[in-house]
Formats: structure tokens, sequence, C-alpha cells
């Protein structure tokens, strides 16, 4: 439901020369700024929120119902596909990395601007990190640096990009080539990490 969501709200701009139309990328017969279509647009929208949000808190309310109703034992046996690795002082946790999740694609699908996206992207991605870095919700404290490590990739990345959006850069030019090998390689570490700890 997310992915078909998301393919409806991503449009592309198009320069005809004296003006610029948007068209939906998976059916380019669709005008992004057609009124009809930002009807359509606005119910996406309005069901992105309701799936994106209301699962996350409606497993935490039906969790809090368990409690109290059942006790704390039975609620973690229903959930415990949820909350297993988490610290018991965080054990719906994974509900916040669903949201972080749907943040990013929110930001992703309905910021037209590709550098206000990137800041947006990176600002919130360094939210999160601030957040995991101070709580630390898994029980395993090597999975917090894992976690911790994983976040600070994808920040380090995310500001790169910026430099892919400055005029400074050409495609193909010695510095496009040197950004493109330390992105590469950062990626590959963080990959090549998880895979000597997981694997053994």
């Amino acid at each position: 439901l997310i992915d078909q969501i998301v393919s409806f709200n991503r449009c592309q701009e198009f320069d005809l020369g004296t003006h610029v139309i948007r068209l939906l990328t998976i059916d380019p017969r669709v005008d992004c700024s057609a009124t009809q279509y930002r009807r359509h647009q606005v119910v996406s929208v309005i069901f992105l929120l309701v799936y994106g949000v209301g699962i996350p808190i409606g497993f935490r309310l039906v969790g809090f119902a368990l409690n109290i109703t059942k006790g704390r034992k039975f609620e973690d046996d229903t959930f415990m596909f949820l909350r297993k690795g988490f610290s018991d002082q965080y054990p719906y946790w994974e509900l916040v990395n669903l949201m972080r999740k749907l943040i990013l694609v929110i930001i992703v699908v309905f910021m037209v601007d590709p550098v206000l996206e990137i800041y947006v992207v990176s600002w919130s991605i360094l939210a999160f990190l601030i957040v995991q870095v101070l709580i630390q919700p898994y029980q395993n404290h090597l999975i917090n640096r894992l976690e911790t490590l994983s976040l600070t990739t994808i920040l380090v990345s995310v500001n790169m990009a910026l430099l892919w959006q400055s005029h400074l850069f050409t495609e193909g030019g010695a510095v496009d080539w040197v950004l493109r090998v330390v992105l590469i390689s950062l990626q590959g570490g963080l990959l090549a990490i998880f895979v000597v700890i997981f694997g053994k």
C-alpha cells in the first residue's frame, strides 16, 4: 500500500521551453497540476498518514490494553516479534524505527526541491541519530553501536549528496569520481562490518 501511494505521488518535471509541466512518473498522461489529480493526492496522503501513523499507534494502544487486562507477561508474549532485542525500558522502539521510515518517505516523495529535500533528510537523520545515541534502546550494546554507525553512515552519505548539487562539481570529473569512491567505500565498509559480525 505504501509503495502504491508513493508511486501515485511521484511526479517528474519537464521543461518545454515556454513553461514547465509536472507529469506522474508511472503514468505520464496524468498532469500533476490538474485539479482532479490534486484531489486524489490529498486522499492518498490521508491514507499514508492513517496507515503509517495509525499502525504504530495501534500496536502501542493494543499493548497497553493487554497489559491492563491480561498482564505484562501476556503483552510480552503477544508482541515478542515486535519487542525482541529491545530493552525493557523501550520495548516498542521498533515503532520509532517505523516512524523514521515513514518520515523519510514523506520527505522524499513530497519535496520537489532536491537541495531542500537533502537538507531535511539530513536534519531528520541527525535527529534520530542523536536520539539513538542518548537512549541506546537495544539490549545488546553491540547492536546499539551498529545502529549508531549505520545512521552515521547514512548521514554522511546524505551530506555528500549535497556536493553533487553544487555547480562546482561536473559529472565525470576527478572530484566526482573521488566522491563516488568515498561513498561506495562507506557503504561497502558498513556492509562488510555487518557481514563479519552477524556471519560468525
